[in-house]
């Protein structure tokens, strides 16, 4: 069921035009987690933010089984992937993406990626813990986690888009 519910999350993103790069799956798998699509693949804090290598040995799985073609930092779907209705709310999947594209301004691009996914990251893990996750603290991890590599305005905007979202 994982695997299906994976293949539809690609396909949805696809039919949506947002880049099938290693890291949008990445960033936009842990973001439906994190709002409650029931994704089972544990994140770890990795280089350019949030991380599942269950999730890159299931995409792997997919190259394997020639459900997917990696180019490249990119994934094509192959014809072997199609929307299987019968898994998971597929309105939902969908909304949820639709949700995050415009949260993000439509900004797939690597370091866009890398912010949004982290600042998610960081917000989950200090409520997760029973911490104030508010915009300072949030910050605050962010450049303990990342340093000075983004500006705090980068950061600070992230925050504003994507926390509305979480749960």
């Amino acid at each position: 069921m994982k695997k299906e519910l994976l293949k539809n999350i690609l396909f949805l993103m696809k039919q949506k035009e947002i880049p099938l790069t290693k890291i949008n799956i990445q960033k936009i798998v842990h973001f439906l987690k994190e709002v409650g699509v029931p994704l089972r693949y544990k994140f770890e804090p990795y280089i350019y933010g949030p991380y599942s290598s269950e999730l890159k040995i299931e995409l792997e799985d997919l190259v394997l089984w020639d459900d997917l073609e990696l180019k490249g930092n990119s994934y094509q779907l192959t014809n072997n992937i199609q929307l299987n209705n019968e898994i998971g709310d597929i309105d939902t999947v969908s909304d949820k993406l639709d949700a995050f594209s415009k949260a993000v301004a439509n900004d797939f691009s690597f370091d866009s990626m890398e912010i949004t996914g982290t600042v998610i990251y960081c917000h989950q893990a200090l409520k997760n813990v029973g911490l104030k996750a508010d915009e300072l603290t949030v910050l605050n991890e962010f450049k303990n986690w990342k340093g000075s590599r983004y500006s705090d305005d980068a950061i600070k905007k992230a925050y504003t888009q994507v926390t509305p979202l979480l749960n």
